[in-house]
């Protein structure tokens, strides 16, 4: 197990360097693009004068802080679907890469049964992806205090916790879709393919109000930054469901993997 999981922090380190530094800075940026005092009441006007359908799209960024109003449609709105890209290359590669690539040979001769492989794997993407998340968390902290903003810190917490929680069913869904396919690149267009298709249907189904019960289909519904820059803290829901598909999802990939004919 040890083995395994220094292994994939070996592979992926570099990964997490490069995506760190890319969102650290992107957070930089959107800080920096926010208007001035002198701004400001424009930009709220702006924000009141946006259809109501694309005020819904983002979040509701009419009714919050300003600053907050300008991280909820620049950052928050789009970073979950940010981070899932990640999410599919790293989830990818724990399957679909090393058998494409005639690796998982030596994975399969260590002395580990196959369900161990997959948890202790997906549990180092769960490590991955909360050191990413503690990076551009504290970036963005940081950035925001340097530039004299004033944010209440638990409710953006509560945002990046309600992203990570995301991020996992996101992987859980990528991880189960990926073992299907031995090829690394068709697993990655399918994994991003799953991803665009959920988060196209979450914004479709915020534009236009609806109640469907396919908006429960998206795993971007379950994202909810708005609410909780609003003060209204997380919906538990919103935690509970990522957290338990997540651990099915993972289950029922180890069951696949367990039965999956690997050719050497």
């Amino acid at each position: 197990m040890k083995a395994l999981m220094k292994q994939q922090w070996l592979t992926n380190r570099s990964n997490l360097i490069v995506w760190s530094i890319i969102l650290a800075f992107t957070c930089f940026f959107i800080v920096a693009a926010f208007p001035g005092e002198a701004s400001s009441l424009q930009f709220a006007k702006m924000l009141d004068d946006l259809p109501e359908a694309i005020s819904a799209m983002v979040g509701d960024a009419i009714y919050m802080e300003p600053v907050d109003g300008w991280l909820q449609m620049n950052l928050y709105s789009m970073l979950a679907l940010i981070l899932a890209f990640y999410t599919i290359s790293f989830v990818c590669g724990i399957v679909s890469r090393e058998i494409d690539k005639r690796e998982i040979e030596f994975t399969l001769s260590l002395p580990i049964k196959r369900w161990k492989l997959i948890y202790a794997r997906f549990l180092m993407f769960a490590i991955f992806s909360l050191i990413l998340l503690s990076i551009v968390f504290i970036s963005l902290l940081s950035i925001l205090i340097a530039y004299g903003h004033d944010i209440n810190v638990l409710n953006h917490f509560f945002v990046f916790v309600n992203v990570f929680v995301v991020n996992l069913m996101i992987g859980g869904a990528v991880l189960l879709l990926s073992i299907f396919f031995s090829d690394y690149n068709r697993a990655l267009m399918v994994g991003i393919g799953f991803v665009m298709v959920s988060y196209i249907l979450d914004l479709l189904m915020k534009a236009a109000g609806s109640e469907s019960i396919l908006r429960y289909l998206s795993v971007f519904y379950y994202m909810d930054s708005s609410s909780v820059l609003l003060g209204r803290g997380i919906d538990i829901i919103n935690i509970v469901v990522p957290v338990v598909a997540s651990l099915c999802l993972v289950w029922i990939s180890s069951i696949v993997f367990k039965k999956k004919e690997v050719y050497l």
